[in-house]
């Protein structure tokens, strides 16, 4: 049986910051955005910085709201904060499965 311990870490109030674009995500009001009618909800840094989507039965295919984003932040330099730095622009990237 597999336990999963809680944390005090969690991505409520943080930012997803992209320091070459200098953009930012808010993770609360994507999480609102993004969660589907069964509550799931997709975490956007995996698809953002995917390489090599479209090569396998568990990409994110074309179907799906957000598609058009999935790897636009590859190879750049992405952190979590608390605070977003000056001169980011806040960008609306939301990930949604069409199930």
């Amino acid at each position: 049986m597999l336990t999963v311990y809680s944390t005090d870490f969690t991505l409520d109030n943080k930012f997803l910051l992209n320091h070459d674009t200098k953009e930012f995500i808010d993770l609360n009001s994507y999480k609102e955005n993004a969660m589907d009618k069964d509550c799931w909800i997709i975490h956007p840094l995996p698809l953002l910085t995917a390489i090599g989507n479209d090569r396998g039965d568990g990409d994110f295919h074309e179907d799906n709201v957000g598609y058009e984003s999935v790897g636009i932040w590859a190879w750049q330099l992405i952190s979590i904060s608390d605070d977003i730095p000056k001169n980011f622009k806040p960008v609306t990237i939301i990930f949604k499965e069409n199930r």
